[in-house]
Formats: structure tokens, C-alpha cells, sequence
């Protein structure tokens, strides 16, 4: 039996003798049910306190820990353990609505409670990610979180590379066993070479704006 704070918070509580054990000898009669009024009081003192709540363990990580098994040794990360879900295998959260009702999370602050947002909807098969507000902007990050892309509020779509001669861009078709043809785009030192390569099965092709002749 579950039961809300404001439903614990309004049960009437008996004041009942008290065994050396701790456990109310005298029962308080509730709705045809049995309760002990030490148990009861010390649930609603559990829940009014501000500490964290495990469920599944007796040492949280947070202010609410979901542990269904231990995922080995390791700690939630304090800047986000409001909720941390633990499992000792596959685990996760489900959101679950209609087909033709968006699933999904907003994130927001002070200034805008809808800032950004993911969602899913099954009627029209979209996953949509994305800002809520005008100039925000979507970045992605890979490696030890260095910026990889970014689409600003224009939606203009910006790649930047520090290392020169490698492909900004590169697009693979590896459908047809094929795992060398590719489109490219590259800068040479300097950025004085600026040009895109077509490689076709090892044989590269150059399209190219520059002060100099590029390199194959």
C-alpha cells in the first residue's frame, strides 16, 4: 500500500504505550486497518525531514536513489543526484503516454521554465530535441567534451577543427560494402588550402579553392 505525504499526514495517531523494543504495544484502528502509532509517526518525521530517501538501500546517493541492484563501485556525481536510477545491469526510466501524445522532459531556470526540451510522439515517429527560447543554440560535444558541432539560432550549422589537414566533414557510404568512398571536406595549414575530396574506392578527386595547388 502506497500513500501520498498530505494521506500520511492526515491519519489520525493515538498516543499508544510504547514496548522496550520501540514498537507501539496498543494499535491505533484505521479504516478497519491496524496502525502503530510509533511506526507511523516515525515515517511521517522520515518524510518531513530533509534528507535523502533510498529505495533499495539503506545509503543513498541523493536526495531520491531507485537502486535495484549495484551497478559496482561508484558514486553518483553530486552536481546531478536528485534522482539517480542504479541497476546491476540494463537500467533506465520509461516514459509511457498515448500514441498521439508527446513523451518527453523540458529543462528550465528561473528565466524560462521551458528553456529546452526533448520529446518523443509514436503517431508522427519524431524525436525532437532542442531550445525553447530565441537565441539558443545546440551544441555537441565528443572526446573529453570538446565541441564538435554546433547549430546556432539561425540555424546555421558550424564545425570547428583545431588540427589542420584532417576533414571537417565526412560523409561515408558503407551500405554496398564500400568502406572507402567518402565526401570530405579539408583546410591545409595556414588555411591558404580550402577544397573538398571525393574518394571513390581509394581514387581521390579534388575540388578546390586555393592559393595553392592542393596535394592528392
Amino acid at each position: 500500500m502506497a500513500l501520498t505525504t498530505k494521506q500520511i499526514n492526515e491519519l489520525p495517531v493515538t498516543t499508544a504505550p510504547v514496548a522496550s523494543n520501540g514498537v507501539a504495544s496498543q494499535a491505533a484502528g484505521v479504516g478497519g486497518k491496524t496502525w502503530y502509532s510509533t511506526i507511523l509517526n516515525f515515517v511521517k518525521a522520515g518524510l518531513a525531514a530533509a534528507s535523502n530517501i533510498g529505495i533499495g538501500t539503506a545509503s543513498p546517493d541523493g536526495t531520491l536513489h531507485v537502486h535495484t541492484a549495484t551497478a559496482g563501485s561508484v558514486t553518483a556525481y553530486t552536481a546531478a543526484n536528485d534522482l539517480v536510477v542504479e541497476a546491476s545491469g540494463s537500467g533506465g526510466m520509461s516514459l509511457l503516454t498515448p500514441d498521439a501524445s508527446p513523451a518527453g522532459m523540458y529543462f528550465g531556470s528561473p528565466s524560462d521554465s521551458t528553456g529546452a526540451s526533448l520529446d518523443w510522439t509514436y503517431d508522427t515517429r519524431h524525436l525532437r530535441i532542442g531550445t525553447n527560447t530565441t537565441s539558443g543554440a545546440l551544441r555537441l560535444f565528443s572526446g573529453d567534451f570538446v565541441e564538435a558541432l554546433k547549430i546556432d539560432s539561425n540555424q546555421i550549422l558550424e564545425m570547428d577543427r583545431t588540427t589542420a589537414d584532417t576533414p571537417y566533414f565526412n560523409f561515408k557510404a558503407t551500405a554496398d560494402g564500400d568502406t572507402t568512398s567518402a565526401i570530405s571536406t579539408h583546410t591545409t595549414s595556414g588555411a591558404t588550402t580550402h577544397h573538398v575530396q571525393v574518394d571513390i574506392n581509394g581514387t581521390k578527386a579534388w575540388i578546390a579553392v586555393s592559393t595553392n595547388n592542393p596535394s592528392a
